[in-house]
């Protein structure tokens, strides 16, 4: 896992979460690829949580099960106090991306889960009963494992075309389709009505909710309201399993009948304004729709293919 992600360990120094079974592996691994040190922290021992800010930590390793399904905690460090770090690897597989590797993300630092490590386990061990295994057959397991587990959330400002899409290519990639606006709307009410009685509020928390909920599971297209990347929580949920694609449209064919918030052109230019920076920072793709939704999806689908599939 770490070859597959460009670690060097050779003369790093390391932190490794934990100290179950999988810390006795993570530590031999660092020894025998020439860790300059490692320390080890536990919530109770010597180097605990709150002590264990070291500046000349490189590499961190969570082998503890906090961010794990369906319990998706999050570890309890601040990496903003590691001033020389340059991986954060976590051995959780599922979700994909744990909180914890999503703040390293987040940081621009080289950060991955422990899907990879689990698939070379696996092949390791069918060769001790066939000698014959090859072994580069790791890589082509664990994309076939990522295409089949991983989420495509599309976001994008409201009637922008999500919903149409999102449903194409649940077609085209055999992926179940998911619709959060719909969620809601059979949970909560109408969306209109819920803005009209309660407030913006009230419906960002019944989305919210939503979103976690749908975030859980896997091998899902997500299509989603025009405002769901508002929350950080809503992003950080989104990806813990999933690519996210901006749909980005030209503002003069987006639509305004039944947009609590985008009722007219002045209300759509004002949204897409504040939108657009976040659309940009969080999604993994980005593709314009402003030709048929054919074109598009193939797009989506062509971009997915070079980064992920």
């Amino acid at each position: 896992m770490l070859q597959k992600n460009d670690v060097q360990v050779k003369g790093q120094n390391i932190l490794i979460l934990g100290t179950g079974g999988t810390k006795e592996t993570v530590n031999a691994v660092m020894q025998y690829l020439d860790a300059k040190t490692i320390r080890i922290v536990s919530r109770n021992g010597e180097i605990n949580y709150s002590n264990c800010y070291f500046n000349d930590i490189n590499i961190i390793v969570n082998t503890t099960p906090v961010g794990m399904y369906p319990k998706l905690g999050i570890v309890d460090l601040d990496l903003t106090k590691f001033s020389n770090l340059k991986a954060v690897i976590d051995v959780v597989y599922n979700p994909l991306n744990t909180n914890f590797v999503l703040k390293g993300k987040f940081l621009s630092v080289n950060s991955f889960g422990g899907l990879y490590m689990l698939v070379a386990q696996a092949v390791k061990a069918y060769s001790l009963v066939d000698e014959s295994v090859d072994f580069s057959i790791i890589d082509k397991i664990y994309k076939d494992l990522l295409k089949e587990k991983m989420n495509i959330v599309l976001v994008g400002m409201p009637s922008c075309g999500k919903t149409t899409i999102a449903e194409l290519l649940a077609k085209k990639l055999n992926k179940k389709f998911v619709d959060t606006d719909k969620i809601i709307t059979e949970n909560f009410g109408d969306i209109p009505s819920i803005f009209a009685s309660y407030g913006e509020e009230y419906f960002r928390n019944c989305e919210t909710r939503v979103i976690k909920e749908v975030s859980l599971n896997t091998n899902q297209i997500i299509a989603t309201g025009g405002g769901a990347i508002l929350r950080e929580e809503n992003i950080y949920n989104f990806k813990s399993n999933s690519v996210i694609v901006y749909i980005d449209r030209d503002v003069n064919l987006l639509l305004t009948e039944g947009r609590p918030l985008s009722k007219d052109k002045q209300s759509i230019l004002k949204l897409k304004e504040i939108r657009e920076p976040i659309y940009n920072s969080c999604c993994d793709i980005k593709v314009e729709n402003n030709s048929t939704i054919d074109v598009v999806v193939d797009r989506i689908i062509e971009e997915l293919n070079k980064c992920y599939l």
